[in-house]
């Protein structure tokens, strides 16, 4: 009997360990913070903070309204908050997820309506993502899929971290400006919440320097992080269970653990 328990619990695991808890980008209170360093000589660098409020279903997603407020570097004070993106330049923009770690931007105006998948937490390591048929971007190639513990995270709760290059004409781009990091609840290390999104605006380069959730810091850009510093894990470092569908953090002791669903025996 014990050895039939024993089976069905590691049969089990896989199923306990999709079903932890997910940083969603619709929890309350949280607020990004975006570097905008622009190529005109005399106001090179601004800042865009954004919050998301009034949650609502569009086409059986879960949505919130998209809100911003601006300053240029110089200054102290921040615009009001306005719904849409930049201070208010477009209305009706909302940030969506749904329950397959899709992560939705959906724009309703008088000229277009746009719903665009952003970001996707459901990839795994050598998938493709291409942002929009209509937009000429260069598709991202996976390259790591890991969870990671954010050195300034005040909960210091392991994220999953999805590393993405460009690649182009079959050749995978390494260069700093081809390769982004999409962190769990918090986004794409370039562009937040707006993910893919974010490149469409020509003329500034953008990196996110802060995610906060009610004035508690989850990710700070700072010399300790950046994109490099988010390691790329091997395949077989990801999470570790014991019998008892715990998250073993640290090196484990000797014996027997789930990974990946299969059994692993530490000697």
């Amino acid at each position: 009997m014990r050895r039939f328990f024993l089976f069905f619990l590691i049969a089990l695991l896989p199923a306990i360990s999709f079903g932890q808890d997910y940083d969603s980008f619709l929890d309350n209170e949280k607020i990004w913070t975006i570097k905008n360093t622009l190529s005109s000589p005399e106001q090179t660098v601004s800042y865009t903070e954004y919050k998301l409020m009034d949650e609502t279903s569009i086409e059986g997603i879960s949505y919130k309204l998209l809100f911003s407020r601006y300053r240029w570097e110089y200054e102290d004070d921040w615009s009001d908050w306005e719904s849409g993106e930049f201070g208010g330049s477009f209305g009706g923009t909302y940030i969506g997820e749904d329950n397959a770690g899709k992560v939705f931007f959906y724009k309703d105006n008088d000229n277009s309506i746009e719903n665009l998948v952003t970001m996707d937490f459901s990839l795994q390591v050598g998938d493709v993502f291409q942002f929009g048929s209509d937009y000429d971007l260069l598709p991202y190639v996976v390259t790591a899929v890991s969870d990671t513990i954010l050195e300034n995270s005040f909960d210091r709760t392991p994220r999953k971290c999805i590393h993405l290059s460009h690649f182009f004409d079959g050749e995978v781009l390494f260069e700093e400006y081809h390769h982004d990091v999409w962190i769990e609840g918090i986004g794409s290390m370039k562009h937040g919440l707006v993910g893919m999104r974010g490149d469409l605006y020509g003329g500034a380069f953008r990196q996110l320097v802060k995610c906060t959730q009610q004035g508690n810091i989850i990710y700070q850009y700072d010399d300790a992080t950046s994109v490099q510093s988010i390691k790329e894990l091997p395949i077989d470092d990801t999470p570790i269970y014991d019998l008892q569908g715990r998250r073993v953090m640290g090196t484990p002791r000797k014996g027997l653990y789930i990974q990946n669903g299969k059994k692993v025996i530490v000697k």
